[in-house]
């Protein structure tokens, strides 16, 4: 018969690498926000921005906030996960 403590086994021995993802996970997406930002902010400093088409040149823009859009809300995921692993961890 399969006892509680063996259900929970597997979970118990994967919470360090949980942790840690959390941990690095937030670092990470300040990170790859702030390089969606600069990507964004360069865009029109490219050489050949003024000889683009308008329209090529609208396509880029619009990708590039969609990135910083994706970025803004795994940030923001980023930071609940990693409070509410900190208040969790003052729980203990």
């Amino acid at each position: 018969m399969t006892t509680p403590s063996d259900l929970f086994a597997p979970l118990l021995e994967s919470l360090p690498r949980a942790i840690q993802v959390i941990e690095n996970g937030l670092p990470r997406a300040e990170k790859q926000l702030a390089e969606s930002e600069q990507r964004l902010a360069d865009l029109t400093k490219q050489l050949e921005w003024e000889t683009l088409p308008k329209r090529e040149q609208n396509r880029q823009i619009r990708e590039a906030k969609a990135d910083i859009a994706t970025d803004q809300k795994t940030l923001s995921q980023a930071r609940s996960a990693h409070v509410k692993l900190e208040k969790k961890m003052q729980g203990v």
